[in-house]
């Protein structure tokens, strides 16, 4: 494995995705690209603060290189808000800005070099512009490239990687030998790739992020044909873009290689796809369409997709009798299939909705019984051991979930800056949750961190948590350590339909004015309050009355680092004191990297360590400068980055090929990106989820939530 291809510090920044396609397609004005560097105060030109952009309104200094970089905001009108000679662009899915085009290599700046845009041709005069681009910062090292790419130091430019090493959709034994540095040893003839699954990591060239399944989202390859993927292999559409002109597929493993099917499909060895409906007679419990597809001559098309049964009295091996029918025998709930549940000992449909239960219970989606309405719970620990892990992977370690429990944190911490991550996890009787080499029938999904990792299950409704033993390992980047290991979680006397989230506000060097003293009155930072108080509101939980804290700023009051356990981010958040809380640090400003845009909001993590300060990961960071003059804005960053730290995903992610791993959040598949940017903004989405509050990039509206988030939320021990 390598530091990109397990880069987990979530980071997001709520900015449309006003892109340059969709301004000119409106009939926007065009760029008008003529050679030349940029003047003195024009777009491109060199900057300390945003007043020396003397010939830019509302501009905005860019911390680009050693000498900054004058760029515009261009994300409500797009190539509109640009003056001549510049060109609307997306930055790394971080901001829109108005950028220095450029025709040569000549019109760039020393330290930046001019980025090809084809995609402006017809809108650009070629005669006097022949290939038009934008100037950006020169790449100085292969760890600002995305995966299987290095850092070219003659032309600043990431180029692929070469050498022995194999792209994604190799074939592989171990992880060394891929470019990524992860190799799927799961998959026919293993299949190289990296974790993917936010817009801050990315895919070497030729592969893109695909939730395969709807398991944990992979850099997949892409192809056209079956003929292009390696034998055992297949090409499967994940779906076809707007007019139908080009498609998204990836090579997936054939069925007949793989062995598996999703509930109520059939492996067709003849094309290697999963089909509707039983391959041959299934047992008792086995999904089916008609009688002739179960070995009992008897299915139940009643129940969901179909349950293959039989009269009491004549129940075969593997099932039992419950309610006069034969059912599938099941010692908890994950012994069955997806939305049934274990219960009197055989598998029966699970509730999925409060509606369907009795006055005075609720469903508990993840073992689909109803069950008592909990009052508070309690937090306790599980097991706490120190455990050797190595890049080969740990022993396992063992611990035991007691009855009541609704959720279950792991958190390891072996006080170093190397990326860490859940190997694998198995439940009661040996059940398999995750396996990060075999992200397509994992029933979870963990993003590793630098030196600090939390995971917390269920976070969603197909794991059941029942009580008994579960076994863990890990697995780190590189070398060995010796990680402290903690296990915990809410014990609760059935399930919480309301809980309590106590909240901590720090103000480093009082940005933009506000202290822990004004805080409490200033009419723009309440409005943010009262903002996050009504989304949280409608998850079930209440934010309790804020403690108020200053602490001194300095170098920190800006934080121009983001990645790592030594990070800038990092340092913030080892500020905090109140264990138990969810721990919000207010900053003037956060900054992308190199590229120097702003951030508006960073989670440590999804989730963060549940109520544990004074860790590299302990908080969520919210950028104040020309923010709060917003504050529904920064009510909305709170809310969004505070679901992250307590275990929500992004309902969609920025290509529209993965998703999270709730059924009523909905999806926004890359079929929506009518422009063919690579992207589904807001606006393509609308009507698809672009109004849920944890869209990946959520417009002013973004306030919708789903009954599953608010269970998740609700299960984090932060709430009680």
């Amino acid at each position: 494995m390598n530091a990109r291809s397990l880069r987990a510090t979530t980071r997001h920044a709520l900015a449309l995705a006003a892109t340059l396609a969709v301004a000119l397609a409106s009939g926007a004005c065009n760029p008008s690209i003529a050679p030349g560097k940029a003047n003195a105060g024009e777009i491109g030109a060199p900057c300390g603060a945003d007043t020396e952009c003397t010939q830019v309104s509302s501009p905005t200094c860019l911390a680009m290189g050693a000498s900054g970089y004058c760029a515009k905001d261009c994300s409500s009108l797009g190539q509109f808000e640009c003056p001549s000679g510049a060109v609307c662009e997306q930055l790394g899915d971080q901001a829109v800005l108005c950028m220095d085009g450029c025709c040569s290599q000549d019109d760039c700046r020393d330290g930046f070099r001019c980025e090809r845009k084809p995609e402006i041709d017809i809108y650009q005069d070629l005669a006097v512009c022949p290939e038009p681009g934008i100037c950006v910062l020169r790449c100085t090292s292969d760890a600002a490239c995305p995966q299987g790419q290095v850092c070219s130091q003659a032309s600043g430019q990431c180029v692929a990687k070469v050498g022995v090493d194999s792209g994604v959709g190799a074939a592989c034994t171990a992880g060394p030998q891929c470019n990524s540095g992860t190799c799927l040893s799961t998959y026919p003839g293993g299949y190289c790739t990296s974790p993917c699954g936010t817009q801050f990591t990315e895919c070497e060239p030729g592969s893109e992020c695909y939730a395969w399944r709807d398991g944990t989202p992979t850099c997949m390859a892409r192809c056209e044909t079956d003929a292009q993927c390696r034998a055992g292999y297949r090409c499967e559409v994940s779906a076809t873009e707007s007019g139908g002109s080009s498609v998204r597929a990836f090579c997936v493993p054939r069925c007949d290689s793989f062995g598996t099917c999703p509930d109520g499909q059939s492996c067709d060895a003849a094309t290697g796809q999963c089909k509707a409906g039983a391959a041959e007679p299934g047992p008792i419990g086995a999904f089916c369409t008609a009688n002739a597809q179960c070995a009992s001559g008897t299915c139940d098309t009643t129940q969901p997709n179909g349950y293959c049964t039989a009269t009491c009295g004549t129940c075969p091996a593997g099932a039992t009798c419950v309610g006069g029918k034969c059912e599938k025998a099941c010692a908890n709930t994950n012994d069955c299939r997806y939305r049934y549940a274990c219960l009197a000992g055989g598998c029966s449909p699970g509730c999925t909705a409060d509606a369907e239960c009795a006055s005075g219970t609720i469903c508990d989606t993840s073992t689909g019984a109803c069950v008592e309405v909990a009052a508070a719970g309690s937090v306790q620990d599980f097991k706490t051991q120190s455990l050797q892990i190595t890049s080969s992977g740990s022993s396992e370690l063992t611990f035991d979930v007691p009855t009541g429990a609704i959720s279950v944190v792991v958190h390891a911490n072996d006080h170093q800056d190397t990326l860490m991550a859940i190997l694998t996890l198995t439940g009661p009787g040996g059940a398999k949750l995750y396996d990060i080499q075999d992200p397509a029938t994992s029933k979870l999904t963990f993003l590793p961190s630098p030196g600090t990792f939390t995971g917390m299950f269920p976070n969603g409704p197909n794991v059941s948590l029942v009580p008994g033993t579960y076994k863990v390992t890990f697995v780190r980047e590189s070398g060995t350590a010796n990680a402290d290991i903690r296990v915990f979680g809410e014990i609760a006397a059935g399930f919480p339909v309301t809980q309590e989230l106590p909240v901590a506000f720090y103000f480093l060097g009082a940005p933009q004015g506000i202290s822990a003293s004004t805080a409490p009155n200033d009419s723009r930072f309440q409005q943010a309050v009262s903002e996050i108080r009504a989304i949280y509101g409608k998850l079930g939980v209440t934010l309790a009355t804020p403690t108020y804290t200053d602490l001194p700023g300095g170098a920190l009051q800006v934080v121009d680092t983001v990645d790592g356990a030594n990070s800038e981010l990092s340092q913030v958040f080892k500020l905090g004191t109140r264990d138990g809380t969810l721990q919000y640090f207010f900053v003037d400003e956060i900054l992308g990297g190199e590229d120097g845009y702003t951030i508006l909001g960073v989670a440590g993590g999804i989730p963060g360590p549940p109520g544990l300060a004074g860790g590299p990961h302990s908080g969520v960071a919210v950028t104040l400068k020309d923010a709060i003059d917003r504050p529904a804005l920064v009510g909305q960053v709170m809310a969004h980055e505070g679901a992250h730290y307590l275990g929500l995903f992004h309902t969609t992610e920025a290509t529209g090929t993965s998703f999270d791993p709730l059924p009523d959040t909905p999806q926004c598949p890359s079929s929506k990106d009518s422009n063919w940017d690579g992207y589904v903004s807001s606006e393509e989405c609308a009507g698809s989820g672009s109004d849920n509050f944890m869209f990946w990039a959520a417009s002013g509206s973004a306030r919708t939530t789903s009954a599953e988030q608010g269970r998740v939320v609700r299960r984090n021990p932060l709430t009680h």
